[in-house]
């Protein structure tokens, strides 16, 4: 017979890989996490961590949940992210726990600053390609950059990416670095 942690661990794997999952397509789409899939988050990781871990297991998400927040609150404040960045983050806090944050926090700071580099990249070269630039013409001329591509009027300090494909690629190494799949099957 399965224990109350293990169907809890289970529950909380499976939720947070659909949480993340489903807000970075959406981030992607319409550059929106909805709230009531962060309130979903919320309640599953409280319920579940309650249930399944007692009085310190709720203590420990409700710890997640406040580092998730800190980690992405002074981004905010910079106009870095976006308010559902921050209570994404959280929710995935509230669901991994305090040791889990911290782990899927450094993750997906790492991933965000390779996934930004991307995506500003690409704008540069779509901004490119629009304009009829090419990568011969781009490189004579005097303000071409970094492998001779040009900003042109490509504004970059106004340049936003969706953050949540980085959050859950963050997530999906502290699950596997916590062997939270292991732990839930066996």
């Amino acid at each position: 017979m399965l224990s109350n942690a293990t169907i809890a661990s289970s529950l909380i794997t499976v939720f947070l890989i659909m949480l993340v999952s489903t807000c970075s397509v959406t981030d992607i789409v319409s550059r929106r996490i909805p709230n009531p899939l962060l309130v979903a988050g919320l309640a599953v990781a409280l319920l579940c961590h309650g249930i399944g871990f007692g009085a310190s297991g709720l203590g420990n998400s409700l710890l997640g949940l406040t580092l998730g927040a800190a980690l992405f609150l002074p981004l905010y404040a910079l106009g870095g992210t976006s308010a559902g960045d921050v209570k994404l983050m959280a929710a995935v806090g509230a669901l991994l726990g305090a040791n889990g944050i911290i782990v899927a926090g450094i993750a997906t700071f790492i991933c965000g600053g390779i996934l930004g580099v991307l995506w500003i990249l690409w704008r540069i070269v779509e901004s490119q390609a629009e304009s009829g630039v090419t990568a011969s013409s781009a490189a004579r001329q005097p303000d071409a950059g970094f492998f001779g591509l040009s900003t042109g009027s490509l504004d970059l300090r106004n340049l936003s990416f969706p953050y949540a494909p980085a959050i859950a690629v963050g997530t999906f190494i502290a699950i596997w670095h916590l062997d939270l799949i292991g732990r839930a099957t066996g």
